[in-house]
This record gives C-alpha cells, sequence and structure tokens, in this order.
C-alpha cells in the first residue's frame, strides 16, 4: 500500500489535541490553511512518515491523516496484445 500524510489533517489534530477540542466550537477560529501550513511544518520536521506516525501514535488518531495512493496511474501502461487465430 502506498500512503501519504494529509498535512492540513496532521493540522488540525494537533490543533484540537493542544486545546482540548472535541466537538465543532468556535474557542479558535478554524482555517485549513493555517492547518495546512502547521500540519507541513510537523511533518517537514521528520524524515519519513514513519517518523511522523511513529512520533504521534499513542498521542492521537494517526490512522485518520493517513491518505492512500492508488498507485494505478504510477505504473507503465500494458498494452493489449491481439491474439492472432491462424488456419491450419
Amino acid at each position: 500500500m502506498l500512503a501519504d500524510i494529509d498535512h492540513e489533517r496532521v493540522g488540525r489534530l494537533f490543533r484540537k489535541n493542544a486545546v482540548g477540542e472535541r466537538r465543532k466550537s468556535r474557542l479558535v477560529p478554524r482555517s485549513a490553511r493555517l492547518d495546512r501550513r502547521t500540519g507541513h511544518v510537523l511533518v517537514n520536521g521528520y524524515g519519513t512518515i514513519q517518523e511522523v506516525l511513529d512520533a504521534y501514535r499513542g498521542k492521537a488518531r494517526t490512522q485518520y491523516v493517513i491518505v492512500k495512493i492508488d498507485p494505478s496511474n504510477l505504473l507503465p501502461r500494458r498494452e493489449r496484445r491481439r491474439l492472432k487465430v491462424g488456419v491450419g
């Protein structure tokens, strides 16, 4: 499985854990752009995705930030060969 980390979700998760926010409240203004920027800073502080997951495992729901990547568009296209049916 190929996976990546969604920076916006990491930032949102960090903000919610830091504030203790469980439900939608307006104590801290929400901004997807700010969450994405915060997540980008946090993720780039580590070398690999596995290091990020290991650092936050147990402190937050890390399965929420993982995004699966479809590998089919990374593979070369397969050519379809037509079978020649010959007589005799």
